[in-house]
This record gives structure tokens, C-alpha cells and sequence, in this order.
């Protein structure tokens, strides 16, 4: 090749160019105005958050009993109920008492919660609870699919219930219990 060129490069708004011709190096100065933090944020229901600019805000909304707080050291948000018509606290089996109310006419109190596991060819299991009454309602949910129904069987007030699968499995079977009176 006979004869020279020079190459010459401007750097645009957030751009930098190093070095010399023909050994150039360009690079990204302003990484964060280039990007979108988030881009949707979409609530089942409900219209989807799309944002609007590299630096746009996503605000967070206190509604009627729901207390909104930040941390920002850890970059926590904490949603908490601060009213009297819907209160939550921690479900531990055979100990906690009006855990979940819901409304401000009637009340759902979910009074205890668990995990049990029927062993291998085990059909029936005895959860001790002194919290069921007569009147309880208890939700029995299988964590697999099993050959037939899994049912409450028999309660017994003060003391527990007793949780039945249709036929032996040949696996453990882990079953979720909710206790509502």
C-alpha cells in the first residue's frame, strides 16, 4: 500500500477514545445513564410498570392499614399491616391463636399449621394439637400425587386429628396441614 491515512475518532456524549492510530481503544463512560434499571413491573391483575427513562423511579404506595418502610444499608423494603382489619404474625403448629383475620365483620383465625410425613406403606398419621375443636376445619394438602385421597379422618377436641391416605404408598408421603376455627 503506497501513501499514509489517518483515522480520526471524536468521542460522543458518554464515550471515551484512547490511543493512537491504527490502536484505538473505545469505551462506555457512562454505564448508568446508558441503561434502564428496571424495564416492567408486572402485579398479576393489574396494568404493567414500564420504565420510562435510564433514571426513572419506582414508587412504592401505602394503602389503607399497610405500613410501607426502607432500609437502605441492606436495600430491604418492609410491607407490614398496621391496622385492625387484617393482622399477620408467624403460624407454628399448636401454639398460635388468631394468626390470620381477614374483615372487620367476621373473623378467619388460623390457629396452627404443619408439615407431617406418612412413611413408606403408612396410611394414617395422629397430628397432636390441643388447639382443635369440634367446629375446626382442617386443610390437608399432599406434596406429590398419590394413588388415592388424603383426608381427615377423625378429631378429637383438645388433644389432635388424625390424617388418612386411601392406600399405602411406596414412597414418604409429606402432607401441609392448616388449622382454621
Amino acid at each position: 500500500m503506497t501513501g499514509s491515512s489517518e483515522v480520526n475518532l471524536t468521542a460522543g456524549s458518554g464515550i471515551s477514545v484512547s490511543g493512537t492510530s491504527p490502536d484505538f481503544s473505545i469505551s462506555n463512560t457512562n454505564r448508568g445513564s446508558s441503561q434502564k434499571i428496571f424495564k416492567n413491573v408486572e402485579v398479576t391483575g393489574q396494568s404493567t410498570l414500564v420504565s420510562d427513562s435510564n433514571n426513572d423511579t419506582l414508587t412504592f404506595a401505602e394503602g389503607s392499614g399497610i405500613d410501607i418502610t426502607t432500609t437502605a444499608g441492606t436495600d430491604t423494603i418492609t410491607i407490614s399491616s398496621t391496622g385492625s382489619s387484617v393482622a399477620f404474625s408467624a403460624v407454628t403448629a399448636g401454639t398460635n391463636t388468631n394468626a390470620l383475620l381477614i374483615g372487620t365483620g367476621g373473623s378467619l383465625g388460623v390457629t396452627g399449621a404443619g408439615t407431617i410425613t406418612l412413611k413408606k406403606g403408612q396410611t394414617k398419621i395422629f397430628v397432636p394439637t390441643a388447639l382443635i375443636t369440634e367446629k375446626s376445619q382442617v386443610l390437608v394438602t399432599p406434596d406429590t400425587i398419590i394413588s388415592g385421597g388424603v383426608a381427615v379422618t377423625k378429631k378429637e377436641p383438645g388433644k389432635g386429628f388424625t390424617v388418612e391416605i386411601a392406600a399405602p404408598e411406596n414412597k414418604d408421603v409429606t402432607v401441609d396441614w392448616l388449622l382454621v376455627n
